[in-house]
């Protein structure tokens, strides 16, 4: 089973999720933050998860900042967080980083959802015959995501 996700695969997904989002621009950033504002943020875990889904949050600020924001993540999909853990730094354009975070974490915390509770199903079954296996029934355009989340938890 191969637990590798190809970005390119995700990219048309996730430039969809943008300009959903984003649409023309993100008004609020362009008439409250300055131009030139520059910024580092964490991403930051609140609790215990499984991670899943960091390289595409990463693909958001790269889309958003036209590769002129340095994503830095620190923890690979699969990795279980403790509260308060750094996962990932961005630093560049505090616009960019402002209109691409939203898009970014709804990404990953789903994936992260749907990683750390096929771990919890898988966790329960431990010791047993019985055998976890995911549907097709998935979220409309998110199978490939999903799916990986699951192979990832």
């Amino acid at each position: 089973m191969n637990n590798e996700l190809d970005l390119s695969l995700v990219r048309p997904l996730v430039e969809s999720w943008l300009a959903e989002d984003v649409g023309r621009g993100d008004v609020t950033s362009a008439s409250v933050i300055p131009e030139k504002a520059y910024a580092v943020a964490r991403l930051e875990a609140r609790e215990s998860f499984v991670v899943a889904g960091i390289d595409v949050a990463g693909l958001c600020f790269e889309i958003v900042g036209g590769g002129r924001l340095d994503w830095d993540p620190k923890v690979d999909d699969g990795h279980v967080t403790q509260a308060a853990e750094t996962l990932a730094r961005v630093e560049g354009n505090l616009r960019s980083i402002l209109t691409a975070e939203r898009t970014a974490i709804n990404a990953f915390a789903r994936l992260s959802g749907v990683a750390s509770l096929t771990s919890d199903f898988a966790q329960s079954l431990w010791g047993t015959k019985a055998r976890l296996v995911d549907t097709r029934k998935t979220t409309p355009g998110l199978r490939v995501l999903e799916k990986y989340a699951v192979r990832v938890g």
